[in-house]
C-alpha cells in the first residue's frame, strides 16, 4: 500500500511513519523540517523500506500540491480517492 503522512517529522506522525514503514508499505512523509525528514527515511531505509520525503507547509497550498505531484512520481500507482484533503484547499489529485 502507497501512504502519505504529514507532520511526519514528530509526534505521531513520526509513529505513524514508523508503524507503517516496518509494515512493508511504501511510505512518503512530509513536514516543516526536512533534517528530521531525512533522519527518519534513513532509518527506515536501513531496513530496506521504501520511504521518500519532501519538505512540506501543509498551510501553503502551492507546497500541498508540489508535495503530491512528487508523491504521484515517486510511487505512481495512486488512484483518484486516494488522497483526502482535509484542509478546506480542494486539490484535485488525480
Amino acid at each position: 500500500m502507497n501512504i502519505l503522512i504529514t507532520g511526519a517529522s514528530s509526534g505521531i506522525g513520526k509513529a505513524l511513519a514508523e508503524f507503517y514503514g516496518t509494515a512493508g508499505n511504501t511510505i512518503f512523509i512530509s513536514a516543516r523540517r526536512e533534517e528530521r525528514l531525512e533522519e527518519i527515511t534513513a532509518n527506515l531505509s536501513k531496513n530496506n523500506l521504501k520511504c521518500y520525503y519532501k519538505k512540506c507547509d501543509v498551510a501553503d497550498k502551492a507546497e500541498v500540491e508540489s508535495m503530491i505531484s512528487t508523491a504521484k512520481q515517486k510511487n505512481g500507482k495512486y488512484r483518484p480517492g486516494d488522497f483526502e484533503c482535509r484542509d478546506g484547499y480542494n486539490i484535485e489529485i488525480c
